[in-house]
């Protein structure tokens, strides 16, 4: 019987059984939250219920969204596909409702209309800065710039950097005169915009253009970005310090009475239980009898004026102008737009000066708002990437879109987790607005997989395609010309707020407010900007005759610096012949001089390598040699680091040992998502961290706050298996994304788990006196290694004392990396692995053979998370605490990925050395850092070393192009690195081995051993056993 109905529901189709699915979680999770009685009551109380009854309800709604979405064609969909923002929302206003009703309780969430529109309007800006350009560089290049973040940071200290120079430094302690000074502002916006324009075209030249020439795949070009991202943010570090610094172009532009005033009224919703009270009310807000207004600064309305123009005249410059037009053609097809004549190369130079210069601008005007430092790139940049990703990566007109709708999200999120966390005794969730953002893309993305401006595309297609159906004229105002009349409207209704009394602002503002929204409506009203369908005319900002001899100006001068350039090539190629000719000369002439057994005995280490390993490392044979000389050598380094007595090299050597096993597992993990499987995961500290709290949490004594008695290894247990499902339960809304965008929400993941171990109680244990992080907790075999075997290990080591529990902590976790290692070349040398690695190299053709592409990459995501987990419990037991910076991508997610690029691809062995040299590296510099003060520990001179010359390179050749003030601003009287700066060059050396390993080899260290069939006896390589050269049959004679 139950088999019978198995039968009919699997012979329902697919959308059908999700949208049942979906509606039960509905229902379960809404049934749960009103009554108290769901599937989840049955093992779960407490908080952690109506936590899990509410994601039950959201994620019921958005499948049951999705699976809506599927099946509506035409119209309805695309009236369903505009809505689903507003969906979302009502989605979560009915799980709020449900969730306070079910409590007998009132949430009361009141917004701010004027703040809200301005607020969001600011956060919209801000991560338009940064994904303008993500966007124009994914348009023309393929691939997701992590870097984005440190092109407008530079920027931003563009800008500081001439606060502080000569000709402007006298202003930081000028007296206010209530007269906004401008010039050092106009200063700083161009400047930022050349110079970093010029920093995005000297990191193409050096490092992307190599990528496009060995014609590297955009995954390759993205994780060198992220190399690029470590490295210029450790040369900002080590250059501006870590201290939080605001751009002040004058001290007025920090008065409070420089800004603009706007009435306001309060809207606020009451959820649960209201009593006869209204759901919604409308409340004026007075001060002594006056109405409450509400001040927009003038630095936050320039951000937002300044970003938004820039991207318009982005958006004008690729739809309206030749060289848009040649961008879009690179874009498109790059080896068509060579073959039409279009400079492809000099495309890409201009896309990147295009894309670092409107960052770097926008880092000018948001230095103004908002303090900075270079850490704060990574903030805004995971934002930003949410706003690419929803408006369809390549999309700038979507960007604009999905960036005012991720601001009003980010806005209106701190007064609704204000609203609900209070009567939930949650006063930290206002934390969680940073991760807003995240969880609201994770929600689009589910149901629509491609994105807004995907769907906006399609859209647009089909409506121009029933249009040429009726054969009417495409007529109506156009994204172009809509875009230019509401900015127009906005910038008129600013200037003419000052007829209002108390409302004046300087003249300056009042004529570029009134001038700028008159030539903007001008341009919409002369100007059929009415989209790339509906008009064939060319914008042109000069006269067609000037415009066509300015064209032929530049074309004639760059033919000539070409002319210039390849002169000089030739000269040079011909020089590097004929030196090479001498060279080969040179060589035979001396090699004829050598005698034949000299000659002999130098190559046969050679010829016998090539016939132990004719494949080299990318043999068995081959790689496991190599795997062993580099594991001695990398051990050998690591015993030989400095300590002062036998018990500290214990502790050091079991410290390497341990940190090596995390990281291996670690490295595991992301080798069997991405290596094996072909996943780009960026959230392997997602799965770690699910590890690691929970063995944590769970281990905690019952007689300490938040603490559950559960033994260790239980925990441990079950901190893999949760992370394991977490895993397989991931694969099925994020599997189908395209690649980009699924590391993009795995990224966003580790931030989630980041902020939640910040902000929610629940995860805060074992100590009264903290309110965040997890401790006192209790370690494996602690209470049996205390009670004698340390002593008696340590008399075993001749340590003189009893042993560090740090040795037993390396034992068992060796003992786990072995496993794991001897449990993943188990299953990847069965069929298994090798359907992996088909869906790899293309899905379409393994779905043909047979194999289920999404429930095999759900056991893989599973299979690697709960190794990651695993990781992750060890980490805590060797820090004995867990804060929320234990999940910080720079101190695990972009390590591994070192680790993974340096040891090699799909080669296990090789994420076991890449692990090892991540880990030595850290070990050296920390030796370092400890010799800076003690003349007589082995790297003193070294460090010494590098002291005098990171003062030499800050006083000697940055001093003449910088002021005295910029120096003594950060590094006072002396220029010292310190320890901070030990680690900043840590964090760029880090991503100069993953870039430089890319260039040289991406194949790693280690490179994957592909799997080749012994050659059969008599017969060719690569035939089956039994086959013959002549083409006759077995056993047969040839003629």
């Amino acid at each position: 019987m139950l088999e019978e109905q198995w039968q009919k529901w699997q012979a329902l189709p697919a959308a059908t059984r999700r949208g049942v699915l979906a509606t039960l979680m509905l229902l379960d999770g809404g049934i749960g939250l009103l009554y108290g009685s769901s599937l989840l009551d049955l093992g779960i109380g407490g908080d952690l219920l109506w936590l899990s009854q509410s994601v039950e309800f959201i994620i019921g709604g958005l499948l049951l969204l999705h699976a809506v979405v599927e099946r509506l064609t035409g119209n309805y969909r695309t009236a369903a596909i505009t809505a689903i923002p507003l969906i979302i929302l009502l989605v979560l206003g009915a799980c709020f409702e449900l969730l306070f009703r079910g409590r007998d309780d009132t949430a009361n969430v009141i917004f701010n209309l004027t703040s809200l529109s301005f607020t969001g309007l600011y956060w919209a800006a801000a991560y338009l800065s940064i994904a303008a350009g993500l966007t124009l560089t994914y348009k023309v290049q393929r691939f997701g710039n992590f870097a984005q973040a440190e092109m407008m940071l530079f920027g931003a200290f563009v800008a500081i950097t001439l606060m502080w120079s000569v000709p402007f430094e006298a202003g930081v302690d000028a007296v206010k005169d209530g007269e906004l000074a401008w010039e050092l502002l106009i200063w700083a916006c161009v400047a930022a915009f050349f110079l970093t324009g010029l920093l995005g075209v000297l990191i193409d030249r050096l490092v992307y253009r190599r990528f496009r020439s060995k014609h590297a795949i955009p995954q390759v070009m993205m994780i060198a970005s992220l190399g690029v991202s470590m490295v210029l943010r450790a040369l900002l570090y080590l250059r501006y310090g870590a201290k939080m610094r605001l751009f002040v172009p004058d001290r007025d532009w920090r008065l409070v009475t420089s800004s603009f005033q706007f009435d306001t009224a309060l809207l606020k919703f009451h959820f649960g239980l209201r009593d006869q009270i209204p759901f919604y009310e409308w409340v004026t807000v007075k001060t002594n009898g006056d109405p409450y207004l509400y001040a927009l600064v003038y630095s936050k309305a320039l951000l937002i004026i300044g970003v938004f123009s820039a991207v318009l005249l982005l958006l004008l410059l690729l739809n309206r102008t030749r060289l848009g037009r040649q961008m879009r053609a690179v874009a498109d097809n790059p080896d068509l737009a060579a073959s039409s004549g279009i400079h492809v190369e000099r495309i890409h130079a201009t896309s990147a000066f295009l894309s670092a210069g409107i960052s770097g601008l926008g880092g000018v005007l948001f230095a103004m708002v908002t303090r900075v430092n270079p850490e704060v790139g990574l903030s805004i940049l995971l934002p930003s990437f949410a706003v690419v990703v929803l408006g369809t990566m390549g999309s700038v007109r979507g960007a604009m879109i999905a960036a005012i709708i991720i601001g009003f999200v980010r806005a209106s999120s701190e007064p609704v987790l204000v609203g609900i966390g209070n009567p939930l005794d949650r006063a930290s969730f206002s934390a969680f607005g940073e991760i807003v953002p995240y969880i609201f893309l994770i929600g689009v993305l589910m149901v629509m997989p491609q994105g807004l401006g995907d769907a906006l595309g399609k859209w647009t297609i089909e409506r121009h395609r029933r249009r040429a159906e009726r054969g009417e004229q495409a007529s109506g105002m156009g994204p172009m010309q809509f875009t230019f009349v509401a900015c127009s409207a906005i910038m008129l209704l600013l200037a003419l707020s000052a007829l209002y009394p108390d409302r004046s602002y300087p003249r300056p503002v009042f004529w570029l407010l009134l001038l700028g929204g008159v030539s903007l409506l001008g341009l919409a009203t002369w100007w059929p900007l009415r989209g790339e369908t509906t008009s064939g005319r060319q914008l042109s900002l000069v006269p067609a005759g000037l415009s066509d001899g300015l064209h032929a100006a530049r074309q004639g001068a760059l033919a000539t610096l070409d002319r210039s350039l390849s002169a000089v090539y030739r000269r040079a190629g011909a020089l590097a012949v004929r030196m090479t000719g001498l060279l080969a000369v040179a060589r035979a002439s001396a090699a004829g001089s050598i005698p034949d057994g000299v000659r002999d005995a130098v190559a046969a280490p050679g010829r016998f390598w090539r016939e132990f390993a004719p494949y080299g490392r990318e043999s068995e044979r081959g790689s496991w040699v190599a795997f062993v000389v580099m594991l001695l050598l990398l051990f050998w380094i690591g015993w030989s680091l400095p300590s002062v007595t036998a018990f500290s090299k214990s502790m050091q050597v079991a410290r390497l040992v341990v940190l090596v096993s995390i990281f291996g597992l670690m490295a595991f993990s992301l080798n069997l998502h991405t290596g094996i499987t072909g996943m780009t995961n960026f959230g392997v500290i997602f799965f770690v961290g699910l590890g690691g709290i929970s063995v944590a949490l769970l281990s905690v004594p019952d007689d300490r706050p938040g603490g559950h008695g559960w033994s260790p290894f239980a925990a441990l247990l079950f901190g893999v298996l949760l992370a394991a499902a977490a895993g397989y339960l991931l694969a099925y809304p994020t599997a189908r994304l395209r690649m980009d965008y699924f590391a993009i929400v795995t990224i966003s993941l580790g931030e989630v788990l980041r902020v939640s171990l910040l902000a929610e109680p629940m995860l805060a244990a074992g100590t009264p006196t903290s309110a965040v992080g997890i401790s006192n907790y209790d370690l494996p075999l602690e209470g049996w290694w205390e009670g004698g075997a340390s002593a008696t290990v340590g008399g075993w080591l001749g340590l003189g004392e009893p042993a560090a529990y740090h040795l037993l902590l390396a034992a068992l976790a060796l003992a786990a990396l072995l496993l794991v290692w001897l449990l993943l070349e188990t299953m990847l040398n069965a069929p298994w692995g090798r359907v992996l690695r088909a869906i790899r190299e293309d899905e379409e053709v393994a779905k043909h053979h047979g194999h289920d592409v999404l429930r095999n990459k759900a056991y893989s995501l599973a299979l690697g998370a709960g190794i990651a987990g695993l990781a992750g419990g060890l980490w805590v037991w060797l820090n004995g605490a867990v804060f929320p910076e234990f999940i910080s991508p720079v101190k695990s997610t972009f390590l591994v990925w070192a680790a993974f690029i340096v040891g090699g691809r799909a080669n296990n062995r090789g994420m076991i050395i890449g692990a090892f040299i991540i880990v030595l590296v850290d070990l050296l510099f920390n030796a370092m850092v400890a010799a800076q003060g003690d003349t007589s520990a082995a790297f003193h001179d070294e460090a010494m070393w590098m002291e005098g010359g990171f003062a030499w390179w800050i006083t000697d050749v940055m001093g003449p192009f910088t002021s005295d003030l910029s120096i003594s601003e950060v590094f006072g009287d002396s220029v010292a690195l310190g320890a901070a700066g030990f680690a900043y060059i840590k964090l760029a050396l880090v991503g100069l081995v993953i870039v430089v390993s890319l260039q040289l080899s991406a194949k790693g260290l280690l490179p994957e051993v592909p799997s080749r069939p012994e050659d059969p006896v008599g017969g060719l390589a690569g035939e089956p056993a039994g086959a013959t050269s002549s083409g006759t049959e077995p056993g047969g004679e040839a003629e």
